[in-house]
Parts: structure tokens; C-alpha cells; sequence
């Protein structure tokens, strides 16, 4: 009797509580190209670093929060069937336009329910086959100064919310990766996707994230609790240091 109670309960579980989501992996749920910088970069010494222009600004450019928000939608609404026939240029077009429109912070989609895209493994092997076609249709980055969510970082905000977007941002992971907005004016104004979290020693966490600057790779950030900060590992862009995270698109108003 207690077996088959114990049987009923763990099949009431799996249908009510959400099952933990896959790990994210940058190599295969990421895209196979790099969003790019407006400038140059030349690290002069430690925690220091120069800023120029480029002659000739690359096309596809300025776009992290939308590599962050298209990795989230491919990985909480979309799926791929590698051996079923691939398609048109236009179907699969028409077929971006339509997981483009569906809000990002939604709750992850059934598989049955999920957009698919057939002949292909994962993103990482459909945005190099469609590059141009999913540079084109991921948006502009003046949207991404449009968009409310992203209006309340242009104010002050103060170390205390650090550590509650820290706690958030792991108590959340389970669900899937989730959106950052990492932030030092005025040398830092990047968007990353968070996917990966594990206690340090101390209190602190220590995240790794999918950087959209870095195709395939993995990079780390870390919350310090006796700062109050996020410390975000040295990149070809940002000397390395300190600097504050918020999250974003977790609701029309993140």
C-alpha cells in the first residue's frame, strides 16, 4: 500500500513540479558567430585599459542582448530534428520571425509545442549554415535601447541589490539560463547569459556565462558578498574588476 502511494506521489510530482532544464552549452545552444564591438580594445595595465575606433565597424555589431535573448528563445521554444529534410531559406526565415516574437521571460514551451527547425543539430550548427539570415532577422540594437525593461539602467543603483540579483539569478537557473546585464560606467555595457552556478568558499558564487563576443566559449562570474560585488573575468573588451549585474528579460519590465 505505502509502494503504491509512494508511486502515486512521485507521478503527481513529475506532472506538477518543473523538471530541471539541461545545462546550457555554449558550443551547441549558442551561436556559431560573435557579436561585435564598435571599438578597439588595448589593455595597458592591470584593471586599465584604451579605447579607440575602428576604421571599418563591423555590420553585425553592438547586438549582445539580442544574441542573449535569441539563445533563450531557441533553447526555451524552439527544437531541431537533424535527420528530417532541411528546408527554404524563407521557411526557416519565417519561421525565426515567429520564435523572435514570443517573449523571452515566457515559461519554456513542451516539446511537442516548440518551433522546429529540421535538418539541423543544434543553433550552434543552423546559425553557421544561416548566418546571414540570422543576423538579419535577430533585430538592431536600437531597439534594445527602446525596450522598457532596459530604461531603469541609466539610474543609480546602490551594491544592496547585488546580492538578492545574485541569490535570484541561482535560485532561478534550474529553469534554464537566464539574462544579465552587466554594468560599469562608462567602461562596461554588456549583456551575457548566465547558465551555471556553484557556492565558493565564503558565501560568494561563481557563474559561467555565455559571452555573445566570444563564440563557443565559456567565461566566469563571480558575486563577492563582502563587497557587495560582481567581479566579471578579463575579456579582449574589459580589463577585468568589479562591476554590477542586473537581470534582464525575466519579465516586460527586466
Amino acid at each position: 500500500m505505502f509502494r503504491h502511494f509512494l508511486s502515486a506521489f512521485a507521478f503527481i510530482a513529475a506532472v506538477l513540479l518543473p523538471a530541471r532544464a539541461r545545462e546550457f552549452d555554449p558550443r551547441h545552444d549558442g551561436l556559431a558567430f560573435s557579436n561585435e564591438t564598435l571599438d578597439t580594445y588595448t589593455i595597458t595595465k592591470p584593471g586599465e585599459m584604451a579605447v579607440g575606433k575602428k576604421d571599418h565597424p563591423p555590420e553585425f555589431r553592438q547586438r549582445c542582448f539580442c544574441v542573449v535573448r535569441c539563445a533563450i528563445q531557441f533553447y526555451n521554444f524552439a527544437r531541431f530534428e537533424p535527420t528530417a529534410p532541411r528546408l527554404s531559406e524563407e521557411e526557416y526565415r519565417l519561421r525565426l520571425r515567429k520564435l523572435f516574437r514570443i517573449s523571452a521571460w515566457r515559461t519554456p514551451w513542451l516539446e511537442k509545442e516548440r518551433i522546429v527547425f529540421p535538418g539541423y543539430a543544434d543553433l550552434w550548427s543552423f546559425s553557421a549554415a544561416h548566418r546571414g539570415l540570422v543576423q538579419a532577422e535577430i533585430g538592431g540594437w536600437i531597439a534594445t535601447y527602446l525596450r522598457v525593461g532596459n530604461w531603469r539602467m541609466a539610474f543609480f543603483s546602490t551594491r544592496l541589490f547585488q546580492g538578492p540579483i545574485a541569490r535570484s539569478i541561482e535560485r532561478d537557473l534550474p529553469r534554464g539560463p537566464q539574462g544579465v546585464y552587466l554594468a560599469k560606467f562608462p567602461s562596461m555595457n554588456h549583456g551575457v547569459l548566465v547558465y551555471h552556478s556553484e557556492r565558493l568558499p565564503g558565501g560568494g558564487i561563481r557563474f559561467r556565462v555565455y559571452d555573445p563576443n566570444y563564440a563557443g566559449q565559456s567565461a566566469w562570474l563571480e558575486y563577492h558578498p563582502d563587497t557587495n560585488l560582481f567581479t566579471f573575468q578579463q575579456r579582449f573588451y574589459w580589463a577585468g574588476g568589479p562591476l554590477r549585474a542586473f537581470r534582464i528579460y525575466r519579465s516586460p519590465f527586466q
